[in-house]
C-alpha cells in the first residue's frame, strides 16, 4: 500500500523510523520530506525574500506525493502548536477521500472527522495498515495467466 507520512519537520527522525518499519512490511512511502537533511538552508523561513520558488517547488512535490498515496498517516505527537502545513496536507488527503490515520493524540477538531482513525500506539497502527493493505489488494483484479501458463 502507498502511504504518505506527515508530521512536524523537527520529528523527521521519528517519521523516518516509522517509514523504515512500513517499508519492511512491504508498503511504499510516497512522502520524501522526512528524508531531507535538516540543514540551516533546509529550514529557512519560506516567507523570506528569494525563497518563494523553493517553497513553491516543495509544496508542489508534497501535493504530488499525497496524490500518489492510498492512505495518509499523520504523527501528532508534539503538534499541538504545529504550523498549518501538515493540517493542510491532511485536508488535501481528506478531500481526495483517502483514509487518514493519526498516530498520537487528537490535537484539533479535524482529528474527529469521519474516515480519520486515531491510534495511540505504533503497533496498533502497523496492524491496521497491514489489514487495510490485504483488503485493498485482495479486491484488485486477478492477473490474467501468461501465455506460457495457458499452454501447459
Amino acid at each position: 500500500m502507498k502511504i504518505y507520512l506527515a508530521s512536524r519537520f523537527r520529528t523527521a527522525a521519528t517519521v523516518r523510523a516509522l517509514a523504515g518499519k512500513l517499508r519492511e512490511a512491504g508498503h511504499i512511502i510516497t512522502s520524501t520530506w522526512h528524508d531531507i537533511e535538516a540543514t540551516p538552508a533546509g529550514l529557512v523561513p519560506y516567507s523570506d525574500p528569494g525563497h518563494e520558488d523553493h517553497a513553491r517547488l516543495a509544496a508542489l512535490r508534497d501535493m504530488d506525493q499525497i496524490q500518489a498515496a492510498d492512505v495518509f498517516v499523520i504523527l501528532t505527537e508534539d503538534c499541538e502548536r504545529a504550523p498549518a502545513g501538515l493540517w493542510f496536507e491532511m485536508g488535501v488527503a481528506y478531500d481526495k477521500c483517502m483514509d487518514c490515520y493519526i498516530l498520537g493524540p487528537k490535537v484539533n477538531i479535524f482529528c474527529c472527522l469521519p474516515r480519520v482513525k486515531q491510534f495511540a500506539e505504533e503497533a496498533a497502527l502497523l496492524e491496521e495498515l497491514a489489514f487495510q493493505a490485504r483488503f485493498l489488494y485482495r479486491a484488485a483484479p486477478a492477473r490474467p495467466p501468461a501465455v506460457a501458463e495457458v499452454q501447459q
